[in-house]
């Protein structure tokens, strides 16, 4: 599910909130945006 989640958000180009650390470190990496609710 995780994967599905943030394919969507790259395609529609819209951040991720979250507080999960796998998708904040693939934001790191610069492949998705994503803000940190934790």
């Amino acid at each position: 599910m995780r994967a599905t989640v943030v394919a969507t958000a790259r395609h529609l180009q819209v951040p991720l909130l979250t507080a999960d650390p796998k998708i904040l470190a693939y934001s790191e990496a610069g492949h998705v945006r994503a803000v940190d609710i934790a």
